[in-house]
């Protein structure tokens, strides 16, 4: 019987079954980066303090706009907890890689990692596909039941004392949010864990946007089995002028920058202008490292530019406004002819931007060549001068 084989030969046997996407994993290749040290440390710590209470809430729901920062805190929570002791499976869902933003990959990878670190899970999957081989091939519902349900209550069940903590991060991403969250995933399986058995051995940690659908899904869980944070009404202004102090001092020691630059003024001006989005930070410092480019130049354009104005609503306007300077600047270099006509480089530029902003799965240069009979050479060059807003994959098999 399966049940009886060696744990790397189950393993073998789960793994041909499922073909996990390990690289959407905390362990896999594309991880995300983690927070800057000395930023987000009360969350971080709230988070941990959660993970590690055996009496707390079996879910803890982290949403917030865009750009927050909602995946580096996951990633800096997976590293904390695994270093803690602690049990960690965890599955970064992206819509710009396709495999992880497929439902049924999320729930076999997840499946799989449950198997890998636990023997009490492992055999709960085993004896599942004994009854069915097939069981990788049904419904979703009958998949959650039989894959994640039964295995957790087994760890629940089982006598010992590993706790596991499971991380779902970007939920909006997944090609099906209303599945992922309805009654057949995330509705059926937050209940479960609740139960006496399973209480502070098995916890959920969600990230998301603040969809409806999702919102509507998970609150009235949360409301009775979980707790909610919500990422961008924190404020993180320390957080973020710290992040971008620490950036701008590696930056001048990499380039042999003054030291007294950049001034304490615009440190301010930029954390104002960033707000509660990460995302613009970020950009910034990428935007302004490129090597072909002087960052003291290209920060004093970028702050020469009016600020949002306070009536403006949008929290992503100087967001919009960086990412327009970016794709400008590129139009700009294309028609240095002066003659008001566009010169084949800013075409060039227009297509590659086109295609970047009009897909939902990211293309590859090489795609974009053919599609548009641009040498590959000019659009890796185009790829390389938006790097700052587009990170775009090498190759085709980049993008499995």
């Amino acid at each position: 019987m399966l049940t009886q084989t060696p744990p790397n030969l189950s393993l073998a046997v789960i793994l041909q079954q499922l073909k996990p996407v390990i690289s959407g994993t905390a362990e896999g290749k594309d991880a995300p980066a983690g927070c800057m040290e000395g930023t987000r440390e009360q969350l971080l710590h709230d988070i941990t303090e959660w993970a590690n209470d055996p009496n707390g809430p079996c879910a803890f729901w982290l949403s917030g706009l865009a750009g927050t920062g909602k995946t580096t805190v996951a990633s800096s929570i997976a590293e904390k907890l695994v270093k803690a002791g602690l049990v960690v499976v965890s599955f970064f869902i992206s819509r710009h890689a396709g495999q992880r933003s497929d439902l049924y990959n999320i729930v076999h990878t997840l499946a799989f990692e449950l198997a890998r670190v636990n023997a009490a899970a492992r055999t709960a999957i085993l004896k599942a596909f004994e009854r069915d081989p097939r069981l990788h091939e049904l419904n979703l519902n009958e998949q959650v039941e039989h894959l994640l349900l039964e295995p957790l209550k087994a760890v629940s069940m089982a006598n010992s004392d590993a706790r596991i903590v499971l991380i779902l991060d970007a939920l909006d991403e997944c090609d099906n949010p209303a599945a992922l969250v309805g009654d057949g995933c995330l509705a059926k399986l937050i209940p479960a864990l609740s139960c006496r058995d399973a209480i502070g051995k098995v916890k959920v940690l969600l990230t998301s946007r603040p969809m409806e659908t999702i919102g509507n899904a998970l609150h009235p869980f949360m409301l009775r089995l979980g707790r909610e944070v919500k990422l961008h009404e924190i404020e993180t202004l320390g957080d973020i002028h710290t992040y971008l102090e620490r950036s701008m001092f590696d930056l001048c020691a990499h380039r042999q920058l003054p030291m007294s630059w950049p001034s304490a003024d615009e440190i301010s001006a930029l954390v104002k202008r960033a707000g509660s989005l990460f995302i613009y930070a970020a950009t910034v410092i990428r935007y302004i490292s490129q090597d072909e480019y002087w960052p003291p130049e290209r920060l004093t354009d970028l702050l020469s530019t009016q600020p949002a104005s306070a009536e403006d609503d949008s929290p992503y306007e100087e967001v919009d406004k960086l990412y327009l300077e970016v794709m400008l600047l590129f139009i700009q270099r294309g028609n240095r002819g002066g003659s008001g006509k566009q010169t084949p480089l800013a075409e060039r530029v227009r297509r590659v931007v086109a295609a970047v902003v009009l897909q939902r799965e990211p293309m590859s240069p090489q795609l974009i060549s053919a599609l548009f009979h641009i040498p590959v050479g000019a659009v890796l060059a185009i790829v390389l001068g938006l790097s700052a807003i587009w990170s775009a994959p090498a190759s085709e098999t980049d993008r499995s």
